[in-house]
């Protein structure tokens, strides 16, 4: 199973125990804002966009963010197989 599909890690950054995030970007409610989820996201794979472009990013994160975890709500969808499998073996 590709990590990607693997339903064991957490879809949403928030929960994720590995992101480091700069504490300083913790706001009052103890919850990482989007610009310090982002950031830590890009700074753990190593991608290093220009100013604007972490700008972007964190302008689209909450919409993607609830894109993504809108495909995990779907009812009655299951994700152990993500797509038809084909058997290429002749019958």
């Amino acid at each position: 199973m590709p990590a990607t599909m693997d339903p064991s890690i957490a879809p949403d950054a928030r929960s994720t125990p590995s992101l480091k995030i700069n504490k300083e970007m913790v706001p009052m409610t103890g919850q990482p804002d989007d610009r310090a989820i982002v950031e830590a996201l890009l700074a753990q794979h190593q991608v290093t966009p220009s100013p604007a472009e972490v700008t972007e990013f964190v302008r689209r994160y909450a919409g993607n963010r609830k894109l993504v975890e809108s495909l995990a709500s779907m009812p009655g969808v299951r994700y152990e197989e993500p797509a038809v499998l084909f058997d290429p073996r002749a019958v």
